[in-house]
């Protein structure tokens, strides 16, 4: 029979190699002779797995928490943002 202990292993094993894996397929889109991004694309990307990483982080230390949305680059979401940012920055302005 399986462990906790060997069963953390088994997975944690499984899944940081393929997170290492998917890192690595990221990086290959870094071609720009065969991709074209924005540094703001990039620093969203990025700022995004580092959320991710230390949400997952403190998962071990301080429980739960809902699943995350999926990420997306596309002009909806850009508008989400931007009215977000307008909405924090309206709110500076009135402090």
């Amino acid at each position: 029979m399986e462990t906790k202990r060997d069963k953390f292993i088994r997975l944690a094993e499984a899944r940081t190699n393929k997170i290492l894996k998917m890192i690595e397929l990221l990086g290959n889109l870094s071609n720009k002779s065969t991709y074209e991004y924005s540094e703001d694309d990039i620093s969203r990307i990025y700022e995004r797995i580092n959320d991710e990483l230390s949400l997952s982080r403190e998962r071990f230390g301080f429980g739960l928490r809902s699943k995350p949305e999926a990420f997306t680059l596309t002009e909806k979401n850009m508008i989400n943002i931007t009215e977000e940012c307008v909405e924090a920055e309206d709110v500076k302005l009135l402090g």
